[in-house]
Order: structure tokens, then sequence, then C-alpha cells
């Protein structure tokens, strides 16, 4: 059994680091194509790297809940009866 808290908040920061990675991708492909295609924005780049930090810290947070949900778990034996028709 463990902390549904603590699980429901590790379920939260790992779909925020995803969202976050996510973004990251978009900025950065935008930011590869202004070097291609025309003048490079570096607002792309700038905001990239805010959103790659931004995932760090949530992928961080996802992390230390993850290993808090298997600490304060606890192992229970469940005995099984006999079904009843």
């Amino acid at each position: 059994m463990v902390n549904a808290s603590t699980l429901s908040d590790y379920e939260v920061f790992f779909f925020l680091a995803a969202l976050s990675f996510t973004a990251f991708i978009g900025f950065l492909v935008a930011f590869i194509e202004s070097i291609v295609h025309g003048p490079t924005n570096w607002a792309f780049f700038g905001i990239g790297v805010f959103t790659l930090v931004v995932f760090g810290v949530f992928l961080a947070m996802a992390i230390a809940r993850r290993s808090q949900v298997f600490a304060k778990g606890t192992a229970r034996r469940m005995r099984a009866t006999d079904v009843i028709d």
C-alpha cells in the first residue's frame, strides 16, 4: 500500500515534465527552422532553454515523489479464501 497523496503528486509532476519536454522540442524545432529558412530567431532558443530548465525541475520533483512513494509503501500479505457458490 502506498500514500495516495504522494502518488497523486508523482503523477502530476510526471505529466508536467512530459508536457514541458514536448514544449521544449517544439521550440527547438522552431529555432532550427528559423536558422535554416531565414533570420535566426533567438527568442525560440531562449524560450526553449527555459522550458528545458522547467522540464528538469519537474523531472527532479517527479523522481523525488517516486522515491517517497516506494519508501513509505508497505507490503501486505493477503489471504485468499474459498469461493462460495
